[in-house]
């Protein structure tokens, strides 16, 4: 989904992502896993941060997994081990697994806001969009699980990364070409 390079897969633009050397991926690391409470031993953020290539957006959503789908330390590392070599292919299995651990209405609200522009998106139009899906549960889901973000406290407007925002577009076209 993303690239060092001017190469993106199709269907993708090229977004230029900056590596942290290792020393600040294990910080970033660790930092981030005590924010969330996650056990994080010193040598499993190094290891965590020279495994996703150190970069910061792969380090956070390795984090948030972590935290939210109840992955230990040592049973992510493992999986991303088993992966390969390749940091932005492990990104995008980081990617995999979050949307697996995902029930139906976190899905669907996922699912729809990478139909919508990229600006934030108001609760009132996925109403319209979605009439019969739970979407305050889906999303509080994906609010907990760091794949969207409220604009401002309290705000019923919500916002993904870019780069969620294509992989959710992505995921539409994919997974769900008969609901897009």
């Amino acid at each position: 989904m993303t690239s060092r390079s001017r190469q993106a897969p199709p269907g993708f633009a090229p977004i230029l992502l900056e590596s942290l050397p290792d020393r600040e991926a294990t910080e970033l690391a660790g930092k981030l896993a005590k924010q969330k409470g996650v056990a994080l031993a010193k040598m499993q953020a190094a290891l965590l941060g020279r495994l996703l290539g150190g970069l910061p957006f792969a380090i956070e959503r390795a984090v948030e997994l972590m935290h939210s789908e109840n992955h230990s330390a040592q049973s992510l590392l493992a999986k991303l081990q088993a992966e390969g070599r390749d940091p932005e292919g492990r990104l995008a299995k980081l990617l995999d697994w979050s949307y697996d651990a995902l029930d139906a209405d976190a899905k669907a609200v996922l699912v729809a806001l990478g139909q919508l522009a990229e600006a934030p998106v108001p609760e009132v139009l996925l109403a319209g969009l979605l009439p019969q899906t739970n979407r305050a549960h889906g999303l509080q889901r994906l609010l907990r699980s760091g794949l969207i973000d409220r604009v401002s406290p309290g705000a019923t407007t919500y916002h993904q990364h870019t780069l969620l925002w294509e992989w959710a577009a992505r995921l539409g076209l994919e997974r769900h070409q008969a609901e897009v």
